[in-house]
């Protein structure tokens, strides 16, 4: 049995504020996604996936190059994009990695 894995994943909405009807600036958004991943990293959470969108209310689509930001800012988090939802999280590559799974070269 595989440990019990703790994370985040976000699609990085922008949706409307309740209160001012204003809908969140999309560089806003990626700079408060960085900020949620430093921080599930801070808090020992051991993985933070983002997700991929082609829509005005989604601020990713491409997964690869926030990822590579979050990983210049954190320590030990797991980062991962699965695309295509259909695949196990367990489905490992043929080196016995999980497929989806971006690992930061730390120095």
């Amino acid at each position: 049995m595989d440990p019990l894995e703790l994370g985040i994943y976000s699609f990085a909405e922008t949706t409307q504020d309740p209160v001012t009807g204003q809908r969140a600036d999309t560089a806003q958004r990626l700079r408060d996604l960085l900020e949620e991943i430093v921080l599930a990293d801070q808090v020992d959470l051991d993985v933070s996936g983002v997700g991929e969108h082609h829509r005005p209310d989604f601020a990713v689509s491409t997964p690869a190059i926030v990822l590579a930001a979050a990983a210049a800012r954190t320590q030990r988090i797991r980062l991962t994009s699965r695309r295509g939802s259909r695949r196990s999280s367990s489905a490992t590559d043929a080196r016995g990695r999980r497929r989806g799974t971006i690992r930061p070269v730390r120095a």
